[in-house]
């Protein structure tokens, strides 16, 4: 395979996972909507940890709740060993993402 296609492949990757996250998260938010709002206190809590792990399954990248680390919201098809030895490093261990944009650069960034 040539590095365009890889390219391609990868990126392709990448908007696969970010619509499944997005969906995922649309899913959850609609899902309880008689569910009581949280107390400031809870809210602060929940604010100042990070809502998503994003780390390697099986060789490749995945993305988990980070209360709930296992069993992943999302696989993507990026290769873990296709990229760089400290990237892979970082994924062994679990790379917190505060927020979903942050996933999503994450995956970005992994994907090209």
């Amino acid at each position: 395979m040539n590095t365009a296609t890889k390219k391609t492949m990868a990126a392709l990757a990448s908007l696969v996972a970010a619509a499944m996250l997005l969906t995922a998260a649309a899913t959850a938010l609609t899902a309880a909507p008689d569910k009581p709002e949280p107390s400031a206190a809870l809210t602060m809590t929940q604010s100042s940890q990070s809502a998503y792990l994003v780390r390697s399954v099986d060789g490749y990248v995945a993305v988990f709740d980070f209360n709930k680390p296992g069993e992943p919201i999302t696989e993507t098809l990026i290769r873990v060993d296709g990229l760089r030895a400290v990237d892979r490093g970082k994924l062994e261990a679990g790379i917190p993402a505060d927020s979903y944009e942050d996933v999503l650069k994450l995956l970005e960034d992994f994907g090209s």
